[in-house]
């Protein structure tokens, strides 16, 4: 099963292999660095980093709401 397939039985109460698991706050550069540092193989990056973790891939855009950071 895909991780779009566990999202979308999730979301339909439908049955699935299990439940989507996903990190909803990616991991920061810093702590990237920090695991490069400690041995993970810099190749591991995006899908490929998300996978080696257990996780369901995801993909996250951020979008400016051109007031230059402030935000009423």
């Amino acid at each position: 099963m895909t991780s779009k397939d566990r999202m979308i039985n999730f979301f339909n109460r439908e049955k699935s292999d299990r439940l989507p698991c996903v990190e909803w706050a990616t991991w920061w550069n810093l702590t990237l660095e920090r695991w490069y540092g400690e041995g993970l193989d810099r190749n591991l990056t995006g899908k490929p980093l998300m996978e080696h973790f257990g996780h369901d891939y995801t993909h996250q855009t951020w979008i400016s709401n051109g007031l230059g950071g402030h935000c009423p």
